[in-house]
């Protein structure tokens, strides 16, 4: 972790609590993700989303050599949430 930047956890759950809240809210696709992109850079990660009408794929590293995490939200528009967590 370099000096200044947020634990990777802390980063990790804000993005998906802003990406839930802005799907709900009825973000386009391309506004959503491209914002999660520029989140995620400000927060010192590299991240990919992708976002459809019913849930919302996020995937982050801690650095270009770590693995990276992934987590696909189904209904997250709807409230529902279901999340399934994927590890390498």
């Amino acid at each position: 972790m370099r000096s200044g930047q947020v634990p990777f956890e802390d980063a990790w759950r804000f993005i998906i609590q802003v990406g839930v809240a802005a799907h709900r809210y009825g973000s386009t696709a391309t506004r959503l993700e491209s914002f999660l992109v520029g989140l995620s850079k400000r927060l010192g990660y590299r991240g990919v989303f992708r976002s459809t009408p019913s849930d919302i794929v996020v995937a982050l590293r801690e650095g270009p050599e770590s693995p990276q995490r992934v987590e696909v939200i189904i209904g997250a528009r709807y409230g529902v949430a279901n999340q399934c967590l994927v590890t390498p």
